[in-house]
């Protein structure tokens, strides 16, 4: 689980991450986004890790997918908002759109 990425981003970057240990007794979804500036040799990479905390902990499943969506969508919204800008700065912006999920 949540330890694969750990050591595959580790052995990059000898990098430690937060391993808190999340209750399974939520009654929704909680989002917490961790932020992790990694540097080994000239590479550098800001790395967010963004967990969702009681996702499928419920047992109506039915809307627990809705906190992701719109956590990615206000990512997406942030950056396309700065893009519109007619002076932009996307050189210190910091990127918080979804790259990658990984379920499990």
């Amino acid at each position: 689980g949540k330890q694969w990425y750990q050591r595959r981003v580790r052995g990059l970057f000898k990098a430690n991450f937060d391993d808190t240990v999340h209750s399974h007794k939520s009654p929704g979804v909680e989002i917490s986004e961790h932020i992790y500036n990694l540097k080994e040799g000239n590479v550098k990479l800001r790395l967010a890790i963004v967990d969702s905390v009681g996702y499928g902990d419920q047992i109506n499943k039915e809307n627990s997918f809705k906190p992701l969506v719109d956590y990615i969508d206000e990512q997406f919204e942030n950056y396309l908002q700065e893009e519109l800008k007619i002076k932009r700065d996307l050189v210190t912006f910091h990127d918080s759109r979804i790259h990658v999920c990984l379920y499990y």
